[in-house]
């Protein structure tokens, strides 16, 4: 039987010691190289993906899961797959910005987006319902393969 192992893309410098809420920024599909945190974390996954003798690695290739997944390709010694339907909520013009930048700019869309995000676009952005239906299309793509 064939296990589908997830593994959450790997933490940016971005991510890092945060004073404040208002100060961490919005990532999406903005692509930055990991922390060494997060190397460190991904090599002990490593160790335990190698356990399950995997035949494939898929990523959506691109923002933090690409480098994820390259880092675990080379320490796996497998060649990574990549399915564009896999990546992360499109913000828009969020991306980027810090929380404190968003409540400013984006007053409304902020406060409706903390009240329930399944109800807000970001400008130029996509819905959490339409990235669900994209990664469930992704997905049924990998199983049909």
């Amino acid at each position: 039987m064939k296990k589908l192992i997830v593994v959450r893309a790997g933490s940016s410098d971005w991510q890092k010691d945060l004073p404040t809420a208002d100060e961490s920024r919005i990532q999406g599909t903005v692509p930055l190289p990991l922390s060494q945190e997060a190397k460190q974390r991904l090599r002990r996954i490593g160790e335990l993906i190698q356990r399950e003798n995997p035949d494939r690695l898929i990523s959506s290739g691109n923002e933090s899961s690409g480098a994820t997944s390259e880092f675990l390709a080379r320490y796996c010694r497998l060649k990574p797959k990549t399915v564009a339907g896999l990546h992360e909520l499109d913000f828009g013009l969020w991306e980027g910005l810090r929380i404190g930048e968003i409540k400013r700019r984006y007053e409304r869309s902020y406060r409706q987006w903390c009240l329930d995000p399944t109800t807000v676009r970001p400008p130029q952005g996509e819905t959490v319902e339409e990235a669900a239906q994209r990664i469930r299309e992704a997905l049924r793509q990998i199983q049909h393969k």
